[in-house]
């Protein structure tokens, strides 16, 4: 998997946790009928769940940055056009 690609499965994962934790969160606490109460809890869980997938992608997406070989610059010869 390109490094592009895991950057991109990162952020999703790490977006999508975020926003179900704070509806689930906010849907919970708030809740005005038992059945708004079980969803807040359930999108909660799901949040919590989908936590752990995003650790480890985000892990795996900075440690194949760092183990990529930098990238030299670009050498000028005598010879090249200014």
């Amino acid at each position: 998997m390109t490094i592009n690609r895991l950057k991109a499965v990162a952020w999703v994962l790490v977006a999508d946790t975020v926003l179900l934790l704070t509806v689930g969160v906010a849907m919970w606490s708030e809740a005005t009928s038992d059945a708004e109460e079980a969803v807040g809890k359930a999108l909660f869980v799901l949040g919590v769940a989908l936590a752990l997938p995003a650790v480890l992608v985000t892990f795996a997406y900075v440690r194949s940055r760092l183990q990529e070989p930098p990238v030299p610059a670009p050498s000028r010869s005598d010879w090249d056009p200014a």
